[in-house]
């Protein structure tokens, strides 16, 4: 993960717990002090930090990766990443449409990242399926905060429903993850 990344996630848990439980999870986690936000560090970080959070604050960890997909829009649209949002979409809906368009050009931006990959298509008007494969396991939920997120930035009401679908192979977990997101608009 980008340093970026980790900054958004301590700038959530104060906010949201204070600076006495980001203290704990600095603790429990054993990350540094202060991340540099072009840097990159190893996702067992990610992963420690957000586990030490889930442990101090009594949110399951499903629960706050989707708050932190709904924050990390809000955090990313004040840094010189957030044009790059409009960029790839004047709407909600559009912006659906270039999720993948948007993480390639981030992947040829950012050294060594390996972007998600986003299919997203419309079941009938108002109502679409997206796809989300990645080599990394464990942020599914974190993609259905973001999309939330992203309905609100772009003042739209949404109901996002991950979908399990029966008799569909999805890829195997040695390979990475992949989910599938049923999206309504109200």
């Amino acid at each position: 993960m980008y340093g970026m990344i980790n900054d958004a996630i301590k700038s959530m848990v104060r906010d949201s717990f204070g600076d006495e439980v980001w203290t704990e999870v600095l603790i429990k986690s054993g990350a540094p002090l202060e991340f540099e936000k072009m840097g990159r560090y190893d996702d067992a970080m990610t992963f420690r930090m957000v586990n030490a959070i889930s442990e101090t604050s009594g949110v399951e960890v499903e629960r706050l990766l989707e708050s932190f997909g709904r924050y990390w829009i809000s955090y990313a649209s004040k840094t010189p990443y957030g044009p790059m949002i409009r960029m790839f979409g004047s709407s909600f809906k559009c912006c659906l449409a270039n999720l993948d368009q948007m993480h390639n050009k981030m992947g040829s931006l950012l050294e060594g990242m390996t972007p998600p990959e986003f299919n997203c298509s419309e079941l009938v008007e108002g109502e679409f399926i997206v796809i989300y494969r990645s080599q990394r396991k464990g942020l599914s939920a974190m993609v259905k905060g973001l999309i939330e997120g992203l309905a609100v930035y772009y003042g739209v009401k949404v109901s996002v429903t991950r979908l399990y679908l029966e008799g569909h192979i999805q890829r195997p977990p040695e390979i990475g993850e992949e989910a599938h997101f049923r999206i309504k608009f109200l």
